[in-house]
C-alpha cells in the first residue's frame, strides 16, 4: 500500500511494520532527502502539498503495476506531505525481489513514476526566505 506520512512517527512506525516474504533475495531501498542545495540556491527547508485520496488510489496502482512488470515480491512507497528540514526523507520506495536487478530497476521506475504522476507539489524555502513552487514537468500546463 502506498503511504502518505504527516509526521516522523508515522513513518517510523510503518517502516518498523515492514514485513518482508523469506523469498526476496534482493531488496533496495531509496531515500529522497531534503538536500541543502537546488538549482544554486541555498534551500532551508521544502514544503509539500497534494491531494491526498488521490496519491493513495494512483499510488497503489502504480505498486500494482510496477510490482507484476519487474516480477517483485514486495514493493512499498511512501512520501511526506508537509515541511522537511534539510536532511529528513521525503520519500522512500524499497523493493524486494529474487534478485538484486529486477528490485533495482523496480525502485528507480517507481521513484520516476511518482514523481511524475501523483498530485505532489514541493515548495523550496531558501536561505534568504523566497520561496518557490516546484513542479514535474508533467504536472504544468
Amino acid at each position: 500500500m502506498f503511504k502518505i506520512f504527516h509526521q516522523q512517527s508515522d513513518f517510523t512506525l510503518w517502516r518498523e511494520q515492514l514485513v518482508f516474504s523469506t523469498e526476496v533475495g534482493g531488496k533496495v531501498e531509496f531515500e529522497g532527502r531534503v538536500r541543502k542545495h537546488h538549482d544554486g540556491r541555498e534551500v532551508r527547508e521544502l514544503h509539500y502539498e497534494g491531494y491526498e485520496a488521490m496519491i493513495v488510489t494512483q499510488g497503489n496502482h502504480l505498486l500494482k503495476t510496477i510490482r507484476r512488470k519487474h516480477g517483485l515480491i514486495d514493493l512499498f512507497a511512501g512520501h511526506f506531505l508537509g515541511q522537511r528540514k534539510l536532511g529528513e526523507i521525503a520519500v522512500i520506495v524499497i523493493a524486494g525481489g529474487v534478485h538484486r536487478r529486477e528490485s533495482f530497476l523496480a525502485a528507480s521506475e517507481m521513484m520516476e513514476e511518482i514523481k511524475k504522476k501523483l498530485p505532489i507539489w514541493k515548495k523550496e524555502i531558501y536561505a534568504d526566505d523566497l520561496s518557490l513552487w516546484n513542479y514535474h514537468r508533467s504536472h504544468r500546463p
